[in-house]
């Protein structure tokens, strides 16, 4: 309203003005001018008022008219109109009153709360009004202003802190995705290296061939005095026994064919390893809690969670007091429903961190506490080229172990073959 004539405007003729201000913490907050007209005992006139809103942000104004009765220096006057405010627009009728002593009109103006308070106004006029509304209006611009950048600050800072949380997240999931790929490395790589092939049948039943090769040998020194039926099947058990070699033999080869896939599970979970740490080059190691863990079973104590299926002796876990059957349910303050979610709340921390953790055991019982988490490297070329050479060590001695013994059962068989048949020959016709 600066610059505008707002109350009183007119000549040296216009009624007289009051202006009255009310100050919040030593600043103008409102503003009002009253313009009398008295009439013998009668009064008329217009009551102008200006004030801050909410947050100083914004000014209102609003214009009433008045009329009453004047007597000595007692004033009494009804107001009519309406009040526009913030998110309102009411009437603003009521009768006050109070005195007015030369250049002095006092005012008991009813409060919301139902009290009266005083207002002061002293002679002023509409160009002292309007200098005031300015000075409102010049505050208002100004509190708009501050928090138009408080708001456009807190914007760029959420943004920034959105931005952050997702930059987070998405190196979570780059670390998890490691973690995860680390992981399954070191499990094959444990299951290779107790990796053992039984090549004990193909030895036990060449040593089994020989002890029949014998017998047929002793019995035959001692056919010609009394020759039995029994001597006679020796010659064939000798060769059934060349045919079980080669039979278990055939078994160890079918046997290694298990480990041959173990050893390209370890080199293609190897590579998947590589490709997440070339996409991830952030991550030196992940946390350890030292537990095997798979979702839920139909027997756990509770619905959803990583249950447990095993503890490494002495590790973090063993030292927090959980248990193979434990189900965990939170870790870090986040809520654990799956083995995802403990995944990729551990690939959020660090080795060495103490986390708050919940868990429910066997019984379901439910526990709080917290476990300190180790560190695991990640497993380097080496360690896989030793471990897929030590796999293909084994595989390939059991090959050739069986491989001999074959050999051995076959040139026995041979060799007794002639033998054998002149034997039959002779006692067995």
């Amino acid at each position: 309203m600066a610059g505008a004539c707002v109350g009183g405007c007119g000549g040296p003729s216009s009624p007289p003005g009051y202006l009255a201000e009310l100050h919040t913490g030593g600043q103008l907050s409102a503003v009002a001018f009253v313009q009398l007209t008295v009439d013998g005992s009668h009064v008329t006139g217009t009551w102008e008022e200006t004030y801050l809103g909410p947050g100083n942000t914004q000014t209102y104004a609003f214009q009433l008219s008045l009329n009453g009765t004047v007597s000595g220096q007692s004033v009494t006057v009804t107001l009519s109109g309406t009040v526009s405010g913030p998110g309102e627009s009411v009437p603003g009728t009521g009768t006050v009153s109070g005195n007015l002593d030369g250049g002095t009109l006092t005012l008991a103006v009813p409060e919301t709360d139902g009290t009266l308070a005083s207002m002061v106004f002293t002679s002023s006029s509409s160009a002292a009004y309007n200098q005031a509304v300015g000075t409102l209006q010049a505050r208002a611009a100004s509190a708009s202003a501050s928090a138009q950048a408080a708001a456009n600050a807190a914007a760029e800072q959420s943004a920034a802190a959105s931005e952050a949380a997702s930059a987070a997240a998405e190196q979570a999931g780059l670390d998890a995705t490691v973690t995860v790929a680390a992981k399954q490395v070191l499990s094959d790589m444990n299951g290779l290296q107790s990796l053992s092939i039984d090549t004990s049948a193909p030895a036990n039943d060449l040593q089994a061939q020989q002890n029949d090769l014998a017998t047929m040998r002793s019995e035959e020194a001692t056919a010609a005095g009394a020759p039995a039926s029994e001597q006679c099947g020796d010659a064939d058990t000798v060769q059934g026994d060349a045919d079980t070699v080669q039979g278990d033999a055939d078994t160890v080869s079918g046997n290694v064919s298990g480990p041959q896939a173990a050893v390209a599970s370890l080199q293609s979970d190897f590579a998947k390893l590589q490709a997440a740490e070339q996409a991830d080059p952030e991550f030196s190691g992940g946390a350890y809690m030292g537990v095997d863990v798979a979702n839920v079973t139909a027997s756990a104590p509770v619905a959803s969670g990583a249950q447990i299926m095993s503890v490494v002796a002495g590790s973090p876990a063993a030292t927090a007091g959980l248990a193979s059957g434990d189900v965990i349910v939170s870790f870090d303050g986040a809520t654990i429903t799956s083995t995802t979610d403990l995944t990729t709340a551990l690939a959020a921390v660090q080795g060495g961190q103490t986390v708050p953790l919940g868990w429910v055991d066997a019984s379901g019982g439910r526990h709080t506490g917290t476990i300190t988490l180790g560190t695991f490297s990640l497993p380097s070329k080496a360690q896989v080229d030793a471990a897929v050479a030590s796999a293909q060590s084994t595989i390939s001695n059991a090959t050739s172990t069986a491989s001999n013994d074959v050999a051995k059962a076959q040139s026995v068989a041979t060799a007794a073959a002639t033998e054998a048949s002149n034997f039959v020959n002779q006692y067995c016709g």
